[in-house]
């Protein structure tokens, strides 16, 4: 989902508080200032559904998978949850168990699959919008911090 496609929603009636979030964010990550940039974030996760919400970090943290599976090769689990997670509402009724507590080591190994583990919980908690958004800025934040190490 691209910017303009975030603003075309239908629940996002302000196009014009959407704009300045997400120019905020921009220029956040552009400089750096990651506390910026979550501030930005973060409103824009709490306006929409917690399904979308849920997959957009999803897409957001996949993306940095390729890297994370050239250090940690033998962690299929980490693609798995996040394979899962293209279907928010079937993955929270999967009933399936991973090995979160499983060591990862390498560059960004433990903050990426740390932010698998908060992705995984942000969707077993889409009926609280408020934790579920805290548990996908975590997320966000760990995939960007596992970036930033590699």
């Amino acid at each position: 989902m691209t910017d303009r496609s975030i603003i075309d929603l239908p629940w996002m009636d302000d196009h014009n508080s959407v704009e300045q979030f997400l120019q905020a964010a921009r220029v956040g990550a552009e400089q750096g200032d990651w506390n910026a940039w979550r501030d930005a974030i973060e409103p824009l996760l709490l306006r929409l559904p917690t399904s979308h919400a849920v997959r957009l970090t999803r897409d957001f943290v996949a993306r940095r998978l390729p890297v994370f599976e050239r250090h940690q090769p033998g962690m299929s689990w980490v693609r798995e949850v996040l394979e899962a997670l293209t279907h928010p509402e079937d993955a929270a009724s999967s009933g399936r168990e991973w090995p979160f507590w499983e060591d990862s080591t390498g560059p960004g190994g433990a903050s990426f699959a740390n932010a698998v583990e908060s992705l995984w919980i942000a969707n077993q908690r889409r009926g609280d919008t408020q934790r579920c958004t805290a548990e996908l800025m975590d997320a966000l934040g760990r995939a960007v911090m596992a970036e930033a190490i590699e």
